[in-house]
């Protein structure tokens, strides 16, 4: 009995696998946008935000940073009830994913983050979707607490530095 596939369905299967294909890498940069939106997050510094800018307007909402916070914040307390902060680091991996309508979605993975000292305690999760032909971007946090210790007591996320002025003061109004 002749088990092989037919080459048109092999290169069907392959054209799908490469059209819902996930890729691994570590950036300086990553720009999650869309038409609308172009967020800049630089790798090198825990992704943290650099530049929010509305496209259509060229408008920028984050000044010259130096040095911006941490993309997120996560606080755990111990029995004793003290609070311990944990941010962010660079030890991240990034996957990107494309759907079929051409929307992105950038998952960025911190896995076995030591709180203390446990090691591997926190596993975060960070994911932006940018669906096509959509002026918003959609963002999310997963954290996973697997210390024995430690409890969950808040999540900050995203942290967004300084945003600049959102239109002019002559357009406020109360």
């Amino acid at each position: 009995m002749n088990t092989r596939l037919p080459n048109v369905l092999l290169l069907g299967v392959s054209l799908m696998l490469a059209a819902c294909q996930t890729t691994k890498h570590l950036a300086p940069t990553i720009q999650p946008g869309n038409d609308t939106t172009r967020i800049t997050l630089d790798a090198t510094h825990g992704y943290r935000l650099v530049s929010l800018k509305h496209l259509p307007s060229g408008t920028e909402f984050v000044p010259d940073v130096a040095a911006g916070d941490s993309l997120w914040r996560v606080v755990v307390r111990d029995p004793g009830r003290t609070n311990h902060i944990v941010e962010c680091g660079d030890q991240a991996v990034l996957q990107t994913s494309r759907d079929w309508r051409g929307g992105k979605t950038y998952r960025i993975k911190w896995n076995s983050v030591a709180v203390e000292d446990e090691p591997g305690a926190l596993d975060v999760t960070v994911t932006i979707k940018t669906p096509a032909h959509d002026a918003l971007t959609y963002w999310n946090i997963a954290v996973t607490n697997r210390s024995r210790r430690y409890a969950l007591w808040e999540v900050q996320f995203p942290r967004l530095p300084e945003l600049g002025p959102l239109g002019t003061p002559a357009d406020d109004r109360l």
